[in-house]
């Protein structure tokens, strides 16, 4: 038992040639599970995404939080609260669009489909596995609260902002490939898909 302990202890702490840089980009990808999502998943740990696939004529939405703190009181927290360990996903998101096209195809479905979808958020930190973080792949991110899709012209930019959420089993879920490159590259070709 002491032998096990002491190899998670040692595997926690510090990596001084690698350190953590916290924070978000600001800059992100919503898959509506419209857009029939398909998952490439590592067959060794589940938690990482090398691929994502969408139905050929489907579209995501950019998310653009880019600012001083982007996806301020975005949250990830461990709960019991359906009898087992797992966790919730909170995220605050910005669409910097306007006009009755988007509200048709990105705002009112967000709010009434109910599918929800795929949200991945790219961070500060350039490291590869993390740097993209992927909320809803178990369970999809949904507007819990209607109330909390607000479009104000005096604020944000005038862009409409949103609060999603996810329940899942996974403490953190990536896009990775290979390495860092490779991986933006993938997540730039979603961003081009973008209404």
């Amino acid at each position: 038992m002491s032998s096990c302990i002491g190899n998670i202890a040692g595997n926690i702490g510090l990596n001084c040639e690698h350190p953590i840089s916290g924070g978000y980009t600001g800059r992100g990808v919503y898959i509506p599970m419209e857009a029939k999502p398909e998952l490439t998943r590592d067959a060794q740990n589940p938690r990482i995404v090398s691929a994502i696939a969408i139905a050929e004529n489907a579209h995501v939405v950019s998310i653009n939080n880019e600012g001083t703190t982007p996806f301020t009181g975005s949250t990830n927290t461990g709960t019991n609260e359906n009898g087992r360990p797992q966790f919730v996903k909170t995220s605050q998101i910005m669409m910097p669009e306007r006009g009755g096209a988007f509200a048709k195809n990105v705002v009112e479905p967000l709010v009434k489909s109910g599918r929800g979808g795929i949200l991945i958020l790219e961070k500060i930190d350039q490291v590869g596995d993390g740097s993209f973080e992927l909320i809803g792949t178990q369970f999809p991110a949904k507007v819990v609260d209607p109330t909390t899709v607000v479009r104000n012209e005096y604020e944000s930019g005038a862009a409409w902002t949103a609060t999603l959420q996810s329940t899942e089993d996974y403490a953190e879920v990536v896009l990775f490939d290979t390495d860092y490159a490779t991986t933006l590259a993938k997540f730039e070709a979603l961003l081009e898909k973008a209404f």
